[in-house]
């Protein structure tokens, strides 16, 4: 079964065209890696991937099913209950702690309970039970990294979209990161990668990149 499937996709900001007739197709099951040189649309492509904007022209089949360029609220119900964002900003909500940015996603999902054994097998895999009552703004890259991983996994997402997550953080924090995300797939999750970096291609199942607003494998 394929996960995502894009036909000719078209994206333009203004007069800048930034996608045209691009098309890919990610395997479910697949770690897969998006590259390009610096505003080739990397980040235009993820959030089209992870329904957070739309394309000018073009396909979207999530597995079987055909989505309407149009249809906001099933392009909300599919990233609310299938997939996980973790980006290189982190982009947490200050002033809150760990454990109330962790558990965020619950909050519009079907599933509002929480599941406490889940909950707590990722906050003690990715070694976060020592920080939950910290307010987020204190921690340290690697610490809010790991925290935003944890809130993407926190609905068990089939599909992970992660933005350069390992940009701000060190050799070490970065191969973390990476590990983390290779356990996740190898349990069957899709990981989409955005990346500039050759660092890591060892994890990645296909690597494409962005070039000229076309999409060419690697």
């Amino acid at each position: 079964m394929t996960a995502i499937i894009l036909q000719c996709i078209s994206k333009s900001f203004g007069t800048k065209q930034i996608l045209s007739d691009a098309s890919l197709k990610i395997q479910q099951g697949a770690f897969f890696a998006i590259t390009g040189a610096s505003g080739s649309g990397k980040s235009t492509l993820l959030n089209i991937i992870g329904l957070l904007d739309f394309p000018d022209h073009g396909e979207y089949f999530w597995g079987t099913q055909k989505l309407s360029l149009q249809d906001k609220s099933c392009h909300a119900k599919i990233r609310n209950e299938s997939i996980g964002f973790i980006f290189q900003s982190y982009n947490l909500l200050g002033g809150y702690t760990a454990k109330e940015n962790i558990l965020l996603p619950l909050l519009y999902s079907k599933k509002k309970k929480r599941d406490t054994d889940r909950f707590n097998q990722i906050v003690s895999s990715l070694g976060l039970n020592n920080i939950l009552a910290s307010n987020v703004n204190i921690l340290s890259g690697g610490e809010k990294q790991r925290v935003a991983i944890a809130r993407a996994l926190i609905n068990s997402p089939t599909v992970i979209i992660c933005d350069e997550p390992t940009g701000n953080l060190d050799a070490k924090n970065a191969t973390g990161v990476l590990e983390i995300l290779k356990k996740e797939n190898d349990n069957g999750v899709t990981i989409v990668f955005v990346t500039h970096s050759s660092d890591f291609d060892k994890y990645y199942s296909e690597k494409v990149e962005i070039k000229d607003g076309g999409i060419q494998k690697c």
